[in-house]
């Protein structure tokens, strides 16, 4: 039985497995994200301004 070598990332949080985490960049959607900042931007509401 052939076990292929343990392939992993340093990150910030730890070392990680690397296919699950390409896996996870890859389908990561932020539009969502962004949707709700262009509405907070449109409604003149900045919430990065003092």
């Amino acid at each position: 039985m052939h076990i292929p070598p343990a392939s992993f990332r340093v990150t910030p949080y730890g070392d990680v497995d690397a296919k699950a985490l390409d896996s996870l960049r890859a389908s990561y959607d932020i539009s969502q994200l962004l949707n709700l900042v262009d509405r907070l931007y449109a409604s003149g509401h900045h919430p990065l301004r003092n």
